[in-house]
Parts: C-alpha cells; sequence; structure tokens
C-alpha cells in the first residue's frame, strides 16, 4: 500500500482506493499473479504466470517495462539497492535494475523457485524445489552478479 492505495492481484493487477475499495486501475498481464505485488518510489512490481514481471507507473497502471523468462513466476519480486530479485519455475533466480528492467545477472538453482527472496547485508536468501524436495540457498550478491552459493540446506530430506 502506498499514498492511500492498495495494490493487489489476481486475474490482473488492480490499484485499489483503500477507504472505499474503489478501482484506480488494472492491468492485464497475460497470466494469474499468485503472489504479493511490490511498490516502491512510485512503480508497482507485479509477476505473473505468464512468464513475465512488470513494472507499473503506481499512478495510472501504465507498463514502464516487461521482462520475460521461460515459466511462470510465482515468487514475489523483492526490492533492495535499486534491484528487483524474484525467481522463475525456469529454476533461475533473476536481479534486475528496478528503473530500467535490463538484467544484472541470473543464477540457476536446479529447481523451481516459486518463494519470495529475503536480502540482508548484501545476501539473498531463497528457496528452490528439486526432485529431492526443497532447498534454501544463500546467494553472495553484488549488484552486477550472483557470485558463490554461500551454503545450501537440503530441506525436507523425506521428499527425496
Amino acid at each position: 500500500m502506498e499514498n492511500g492505495v492498495a495494490y493487489i492481484g489476481d486475474d490482473a493487477a488492480y490499484a485499489l482506493k483503500a477507504r472505499t475499495g474503489a478501482e484506480e486501475w488494472s492491468f492485464e498481464t497475460g497470466g494469474s499473479i499468485e503472489s504479493s505485488l511490490a511498490v516502491a518510489h512510485g512503480v508497482v512490481f507485479a509477476s505473473s504466470t505468464g512468464g513475465a514481471l512488470y513494472a507499473l507507473n503506481a499512478k495510472t497502471g501504465g507498463e514502464l517495462w516487461a521482462f520475460g523468462t521461460s515459466a511462470n513466476i510465482i515468487s514475489s519480486p523483492t526490492l533492495a539497492n535499486g534491484v528487483v530479485y524474484f525467481g522463475s519455475d525456469d529454476g533461475n533466480v533473476y536481479a534486475l535494475n528496478a528503473a530500467t528492467g535490463s538484467q544484472l545477472w541470473e543464477f540457476s538453482t536446479g529447481g523451481k523457485v516459486e518463494s519470495s527472496a529475503a536480502f540482508t547485508n548484501g545476501v539473498v536468501y531463497i528457496g528452490s524445489v528439486s526432485r529431492c524436495g526443497a532447498e534454501a540457498r544463500l546467494l553472495r550478491c553484488e549488484r552486477r552478479r550472483a557470485a558463490d552459493r554461500g551454503w545450501r540446506h537440503p530441506g525436507d530430506r523425506a521428499a527425496g
């Protein structure tokens, strides 16, 4: 929520007046939105099962940019230091310039990434799903690249 407007998604991205529920705008993403939208500096970020992450003008709902992947995006976008992080069912974690949508880096996890990233002290924490169950991963991140994995937690060992 920002400036008295709630931003939500289901079959589209919506901006609703928080006090009345009146629709300000809607934006069709070509798929459903199964995660939270992120809002910062007048921009709404929405991921879609249509395989794209969208940056939308928070006041008008107009598309600023879109970044496509080869699979569903269930992961909520996470913003930190001018970078938007998200995962895709294509098995990658992506880092994009939040202002332009240009790709800074991608990191292959080897499994679907449907969880949302957490970012603190230059480190991205994110979960992925492999044939043997869930895994938590730590990526040491810089603005321009994802460096080596710091660690990997096997998650539910019984699932394998």
